[in-house]
């Protein structure tokens, strides 16, 4: 599979998720639900996106950066609760890469390893999370770039980046998000990793 490929699959991927989770994302846009809930809601995301025929796909970055999420971030806690219940009570597996956490949960220790901020609780905060959770989704998935530099944005010869498609499907839902550069969500993403660092596990 060439790179255009894997960009149109990886549209499609997003476009249908935001079809489908349309009030879920304007609820966390618009701050009208506690962080925790929403925050739980997208990293259950996450994990259902990374089901491959019925089985959970960790491979590269996915594995790392989902448990950091569930360490560290907004609902992180409650998300993983969820999840290793449902699994334990179908009788499945837990997943390796997470064996230690759940065992850590099960023992009613705190999973959290350090004192870290509050995750984003403004507007431009919950816009940079969730476009960076999907961006890294998409890049772990799909294997694509993060962004192109600003001299191939709208070369046809270069398949679309992570950041832009992205952009375009969140835009239809936010038109503000489309009217932002690639540049400058690409700077504000950078800004919010350095802020959150446990984003950029």
């Amino acid at each position: 599979m060439n790179n255009h490929e894997k960009s149109e699959q990886a549209r499609s991927f997003v476009r249908a998720w935001t079809e489908q989770n349309e009030q879920l994302i304007k609820t966390w846009l618009n701050g009208t639900k506690s962080i925790e809930a929403v925050g739980a809601d997208l990293i259950r995301f996450m994990l259902d996106a990374s089901m491959e025929n019925g089985a959970l796909d960790l491979r590269g970055i996915q594995g790392p950066f989902i448990e950091s999420l569930f360490r560290h971030a907004p609902g992180g806690e409650i998300a993983a609760r969820q999840f290793f219940a449902e699994r334990i009570e179908s009788g499945e597996k837990v997943p390796k890469e997470f064996q230690k956490l759940c065992a850590e949960l099960l023992r009613g220790e705190s999973v959290s390893s350090m004192k870290l901020k509050p995750g984003p609780d403004n507007s431009s905060g919950r816009r940079d999370a969730l476009i960076l959770v999907l961006t890294r989704m998409l890049e772990a998935k799909f294997d694509l770039t993060i962004r192109v530099n600003d001299a191939r944005e709208n070369d046809p010869d270069f398949p679309d980046s992570c950041l832009e498609i992205v952009r375009d499907e969140l835009s239809v839902i936010e038109p503000s998000i489309g009217n932002v550069s690639l540049k400058h969500l690409h700077k504000s993403q950078k800004n919010f990793e350095k802020t959150y660092s446990w984003f950029a596990t």
